[in-house]
């Protein structure tokens, strides 16, 4: 069989989140250097998913799985933050900050032994997803290199109408030596040493998100899931 989808979360195609807070906002030196706290509200735009799947028969007791899933995660690129009360309007807009994300292709190739009203099913999946972040935007805070992950999974059926599920799969993304970063703590610093002129690209940078958690480095990372599930069938 041949299947195609395409995911949105809960909210249609607009699907923002919007979450409220507080915030404390420091002026420059210039500026009296004064601390404001204020509400704030943050705006996240959610990723969609387009998923091709194909399922074929091997032989007459194992079948072929195939998954390509398309993730558009630019749209969540970046995100949205608004401060307003104790002096600052609510209309005041969106102050927009980068964060980061591309989008990603996932490929799967698995094989599992065909249902036929056996009591165990057993299977595997290798996986390989191209990542949502370039080299170039890794920090730590946002560590999403292309990655491997092989899965297995059993389902057992302890009655015609209960089947126990069990799966664990370990991911590991691809080793990266980052030398060259769009994050540099270093703007922050620039920018305050210029008194804040905002004419100069390390304020820009200071302004736009990007003046945090240093990117260079070496990153190795490792994730693992091991998942269980009961299912009853009513009939």
């Amino acid at each position: 069989w041949l299947g195609l989808s395409y995911r949105i979360p809960p909210g249609g195609f607009s699907s923002d989140d919007v979450l409220s807070g507080d915030a404390t906002i420091a002026s420059a030196p210039r500026d009296g250097d004064i601390s404001t706290a204020t509400s704030a509200r943050v705006k996240l735009y959610m990723p969609h998913w387009l998923t091709l799947s194909y399922s074929t028969q091997l032989r007459p007791t194992l079948t072929g799985l195939v998954d390509l899933r398309l993730s558009y995660n630019e749209r969540a690129g970046d995100y949205d933050i608004r401060l307003f009360g104790n002096g600052y309007p609510e209309d005041r807009g969106w102050l927009n900050r980068y964060s980061g994300l591309r989008d990603a292709m996932r490929l799967s190739f698995g094989v599992e032994r065909a249902d036929t009203g056996q009591r165990l099913i057993a299977g595997g999946r290798l996986t390989f997803d191209s990542g949502a972040t370039s080299k170039a935007n890794l920090a730590p805070t946002r560590l999403e290199p292309p990655s491997l992950t092989l899965a297995a999974a059993a389902r057992l059926r302890i009655t015609p109408y209960v089947v126990f599920e069990l799966d664990y799969g370990l991911r590991a993304y691809r080793p990266t030596n980052v030398t060259r970063s769009n994050y540099d703590p270093s703007d922050a610093i620039a920018c305050q040493d210029s008194g804040y002129d905002y004419t100069r690209a390390a304020c820009g940078k200071f302004r736009d998100g990007f003046a945090i958690g240093a990117g260079a480095g070496d990153y190795e990372r490792y994730t693992h899931l091991l998942r269980a599930s009961l299912r009853l069938t009513l009939r």
